[in-house]
Protein backbone atom coordinates (compact mmCIF):
# COMPACT_ATOMS: atom_id res chain seq x y z
CA UNK A 1 0.00 0.00 0.00
CA UNK A 2 2.66 2.39 0.95
CA UNK A 3 4.23 1.95 -2.67
CA UNK A 4 1.34 2.29 -3.81
CA UNK A 5 0.27 5.27 -1.93
CA UNK A 6 4.20 6.73 -3.48
CA UNK A 7 3.51 5.72 -7.00
CA UNK A 8 -0.21 7.68 -6.80
CA UNK A 9 1.12 10.98 -5.35
CA UNK A 10 4.02 11.09 -7.96
CA UNK A 11 1.59 10.34 -10.83
CA UNK A 12 -0.36 13.46 -9.75
CA UNK A 13 2.39 15.82 -9.63
CA UNK A 14 1.95 16.25 -5.55
CA UNK A 15 5.12 15.29 -4.61
CA UNK A 16 5.88 13.18 -1.47
CA UNK A 17 2.94 12.67 0.73
CA UNK A 18 4.89 14.12 3.81
CA UNK A 19 4.91 17.34 1.30
CA UNK A 20 2.26 17.19 -0.47
CA UNK A 21 0.67 20.84 1.32
CA UNK A 22 3.52 22.67 0.08
CA UNK A 23 2.66 21.89 -3.61
CA UNK A 24 -0.84 23.71 -3.65
CA UNK A 25 -1.78 27.20 -2.37
CA UNK A 26 -5.32 26.42 -1.36
CA UNK A 27 -6.88 23.56 0.25
CA UNK A 28 -11.10 22.90 0.79
CA UNK A 29 -11.37 22.82 4.45
CA UNK A 30 -14.51 20.39 3.76
CA UNK A 31 -15.55 17.75 6.78
CA UNK A 32 -16.13 14.75 4.33
CA UNK A 33 -18.31 12.20 4.80
CA UNK A 34 -16.25 9.33 4.51
CA UNK A 35 -16.52 5.23 4.81
CA UNK A 36 -13.43 2.84 5.61
CA UNK A 37 -12.05 0.62 2.88
CA UNK A 38 -11.43 -2.71 3.90
CA UNK A 39 -9.12 -3.70 0.76
CA UNK A 40 -6.47 -1.82 -1.61
CA UNK A 41 -7.68 0.32 -4.21
CA UNK A 42 -8.45 -1.08 -7.38
CA UNK A 43 -7.55 0.25 -11.11
CA UNK A 44 -11.61 0.83 -11.46
CA UNK A 45 -11.74 3.22 -8.51
CA UNK A 46 -11.78 7.18 -8.51
CA UNK A 47 -8.53 7.83 -6.69
CA UNK A 48 -7.73 11.43 -5.13
CA UNK A 49 -5.59 12.99 -2.87
CA UNK A 50 -7.18 14.72 -0.14
CA UNK A 51 -5.92 17.90 -0.80
CA UNK A 52 -7.40 17.52 -4.97
CA UNK A 53 -10.62 17.55 -3.31
CA UNK A 54 -12.90 20.33 -4.68
CA UNK A 55 -9.38 22.49 -5.91
CA UNK A 56 -11.71 22.34 -9.41
CA UNK A 57 -15.49 22.62 -8.36
CA UNK A 58 -18.72 23.52 -9.86
CA UNK A 59 -20.61 26.69 -8.04
CA UNK A 60 -23.79 28.18 -8.99
CA UNK A 61 -23.27 31.77 -10.92
CA UNK A 62 -25.11 33.26 -8.30
CA UNK A 63 -22.36 32.89 -5.79
CA UNK A 64 -19.94 34.98 -7.93
CA UNK A 65 -19.41 37.68 -5.29
CA UNK A 66 -18.75 35.20 -2.46
CA UNK A 67 -16.69 33.46 -4.73
CA UNK A 68 -14.81 36.88 -5.45
CA UNK A 69 -13.93 37.12 -2.12
CA UNK A 70 -12.56 33.89 -1.24
CA UNK A 71 -10.09 33.94 -4.38
CA UNK A 72 -9.21 37.61 -2.95
CA UNK A 73 -7.95 35.48 -0.12
CA UNK A 74 -6.50 32.98 -1.61
CA UNK A 75 -4.65 35.36 -3.91
CA UNK A 76 -3.02 37.62 -0.39
CA UNK A 77 -2.45 34.23 1.46
CA UNK A 78 -0.51 32.36 -1.35
CA UNK A 79 1.78 35.77 -1.90
CA UNK A 80 2.18 35.56 1.91
CA UNK A 81 3.27 31.78 1.72
CA UNK A 82 5.09 31.39 -1.52
CA UNK A 83 8.79 30.10 -1.32
CA UNK A 84 10.18 28.26 -4.09
CA UNK A 85 8.62 25.21 -5.38
CA UNK A 86 5.50 25.88 -3.38
CA UNK A 87 4.16 26.98 -0.43
CA UNK A 88 4.66 27.16 3.28
CA UNK A 89 1.17 26.44 4.60
CA UNK A 90 -1.62 25.92 2.07
CA UNK A 91 -5.01 28.99 2.70
CA UNK A 92 -7.67 26.36 3.92
CA UNK A 93 -10.86 28.03 1.94
CA UNK A 94 -13.83 27.64 4.65
CA UNK A 95 -16.53 28.01 1.77
CA UNK A 96 -20.51 27.51 2.91
CA UNK A 97 -21.60 24.71 1.25
CA UNK A 98 -25.30 25.00 -0.07
CA UNK A 99 -27.35 23.61 -2.54
CA UNK A 100 -25.45 22.91 -6.23
CA UNK A 101 -27.93 20.33 -7.61
CA UNK A 102 -31.30 19.70 -6.38
CA UNK A 103 -34.41 17.32 -6.59
CA UNK A 104 -36.10 14.17 -5.38
CA UNK A 105 -33.06 12.05 -7.00
CA UNK A 106 -30.26 14.48 -8.23
CA UNK A 107 -28.40 11.73 -8.92
CA UNK A 108 -30.86 10.54 -11.14
CA UNK A 109 -30.94 13.72 -12.59
CA UNK A 110 -27.15 13.57 -13.38
CA UNK A 111 -27.46 10.25 -15.16
CA UNK A 112 -30.14 11.09 -17.63
CA UNK A 113 -28.81 14.62 -18.23
CA UNK A 114 -25.08 13.18 -18.99
CA UNK A 115 -26.70 9.61 -20.25
CA UNK A 116 -24.15 7.94 -18.10
CA UNK A 117 -24.86 5.41 -15.10
CA UNK A 118 -23.27 6.96 -12.09
CA UNK A 119 -19.98 5.46 -11.54
CA UNK A 120 -17.99 3.99 -8.01
CA UNK A 121 -17.73 7.10 -5.18
CA UNK A 122 -14.34 8.27 -5.02
CA UNK A 123 -11.29 7.30 -2.76
CA UNK A 124 -9.43 9.48 -1.13
CA UNK A 125 -5.68 9.13 0.21
CA UNK A 126 -4.09 11.31 3.65
CA UNK A 127 -0.84 12.23 3.95
CA UNK A 128 -0.38 8.82 5.53
CA UNK A 129 -2.55 6.09 3.62
CA UNK A 130 -6.05 5.85 2.46
CA UNK A 131 -8.49 8.35 4.30
CA UNK A 132 -11.78 6.24 3.02
CA UNK A 133 -14.21 6.53 0.13
CA UNK A 134 -16.91 9.12 0.09
CA UNK A 135 -20.09 8.41 1.58
CA UNK A 136 -23.21 8.83 -0.84
CA UNK A 137 -20.20 9.23 -3.10
CA UNK A 138 -20.46 9.23 -7.39
CA UNK A 139 -18.70 9.74 -10.87
CA UNK A 140 -19.07 10.22 -13.99
CA UNK A 141 -16.16 10.60 -16.67
CA UNK A 142 -17.42 13.47 -18.74
CA UNK A 143 -13.79 13.02 -20.96
CA UNK A 144 -11.38 10.76 -21.44
CA UNK A 145 -9.19 13.05 -19.07
CA UNK A 146 -12.37 14.44 -16.99
CA UNK A 147 -13.95 12.66 -14.12
CA UNK A 148 -17.43 14.41 -12.90
CA UNK A 149 -17.80 13.27 -8.82
CA UNK A 150 -19.41 14.73 -5.62
CA UNK A 151 -22.08 12.90 -2.81
CA UNK A 152 -25.04 13.44 -2.43
CA UNK A 153 -26.86 13.97 0.58
CA UNK A 154 -30.54 15.31 1.82
CA UNK A 155 -31.62 15.19 -1.39
CA UNK A 156 -29.36 17.43 -3.07
CA UNK A 157 -25.38 17.64 -4.35
CA UNK A 158 -23.38 19.85 -1.87
CA UNK A 159 -20.14 19.27 -4.11
CA UNK A 160 -19.72 18.89 -7.42
CA UNK A 161 -15.65 18.96 -9.11
CA UNK A 162 -14.10 17.75 -11.47
CA UNK A 163 -10.79 15.47 -11.11
CA UNK A 164 -8.33 16.46 -14.04
CA UNK A 165 -6.72 13.70 -15.25
CA UNK A 166 -2.90 13.65 -16.35
CA UNK A 167 -3.24 15.13 -19.65
CA UNK A 168 -6.04 17.26 -19.14
CA UNK A 169 -5.93 21.08 -20.08
CA UNK A 170 -8.60 23.62 -20.60
CA UNK A 171 -10.21 22.73 -23.76
CA UNK A 172 -10.57 18.90 -21.49
CA UNK A 173 -12.37 21.09 -18.86
CA UNK A 174 -14.50 23.43 -21.11
CA UNK A 175 -15.80 20.21 -22.92
CA UNK A 176 -16.53 18.57 -19.45
CA UNK A 177 -18.16 22.13 -18.33
CA UNK A 178 -20.42 22.27 -21.44
CA UNK A 179 -21.72 18.39 -21.09
CA UNK A 180 -24.06 20.30 -18.51
CA UNK A 181 -27.33 22.16 -19.09
CA UNK A 182 -26.50 25.56 -19.58
CA UNK A 183 -29.96 26.55 -17.20
CA UNK A 184 -28.10 25.04 -14.18
CA UNK A 185 -26.28 28.37 -14.23
CA UNK A 186 -22.94 26.68 -12.89
CA UNK A 187 -19.21 28.08 -13.13
CA UNK A 188 -16.26 26.30 -12.76
CA UNK A 189 -13.70 27.59 -9.99
CA UNK A 190 -10.14 26.56 -10.33
CA UNK A 191 -8.98 27.62 -6.71
CA UNK A 192 -5.54 26.81 -7.46
CA UNK A 193 -4.69 28.81 -10.53
CA UNK A 194 -7.49 31.53 -8.97
CA UNK A 195 -9.83 32.06 -12.03
CA UNK A 196 -13.56 31.17 -12.87
CA UNK A 197 -14.66 29.82 -15.85
CA UNK A 198 -17.84 29.80 -17.67
CA UNK A 199 -19.31 28.33 -20.79
CA UNK A 200 -17.95 30.84 -22.71
CA UNK A 201 -14.18 31.17 -21.49
CA UNK A 202 -13.23 33.48 -18.51
CA UNK A 203 -15.43 34.95 -16.22
CA UNK A 204 -12.79 36.25 -13.55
Amino acid sequence: MKRFLASFVARRGIGEAANAACRVPTIAADELPIEPVSHPPSDNDVLMHEHEWAQFELLPSTRLPEIRRHLAAVRVAAGMNEVDGGWITPHPRRLQRGVVLAGPEPLRLLEKTLKLSAGVAPTLFAQRGVAGRLKGGFSFPLHQHVTLYGYVTAHHVPVLGLLPGESADDAALSIALARLPQAWGLVLVDWCAQRVLGRDGLVL
